[in-house]
């Protein structure tokens, strides 16, 4: 989605979006859009059918479009956290590098394992 597609259709508040015009009943003028995905916890909305994280709407509607070969970032590890300062382009590698630390870890060190 283009950033004047966005502009369009949401106003940006303190990392949310908030719906410029009425769509349907549910995507209403006024109301903060999207809901959180329970499977990865990003804030997604869906617009003619199709599915757009927030974050990643977020940076186009600030930034323009994301780079090629580049994510967007939660630097705080927090998926609803969209707030522009929490975001950043980086490369796929730096994102994966970027990761909590995993519930089952043993050594302390992420990106760190065992080899039994």
């Amino acid at each position: 989605m283009r950033q004047n597609d966005i502009k369009k259709h949401f106003v940006y508040a303190d990392g949310e979006l908030i719906w410029k015009i009425t769509r349907n009943n549910r995507a209403i003028a006024g109301r903060v859009a999207g809901c959180v995905d329970k499977s990865h916890g990003y804030k997604e909305v869906r617009i003619n059918r199709r599915r757009y994280y927030v974050h990643r709407l977020v940076w186009v509607y600030f930034n323009g479009d994301i780079p090629e070969r580049m994510s967007v970032d939660h630097i705080n590890h927090q998926p609803s956290d969209n707030r522009i300062e929490n975001l950043r382009a980086v490369s796929h590698a730096t994102n994966h590098k970027n990761q909590r630390m995993r519930k089952n870890n043993t050594s302390g060190v992420t990106g760190v394992t065992f080899n039994k």
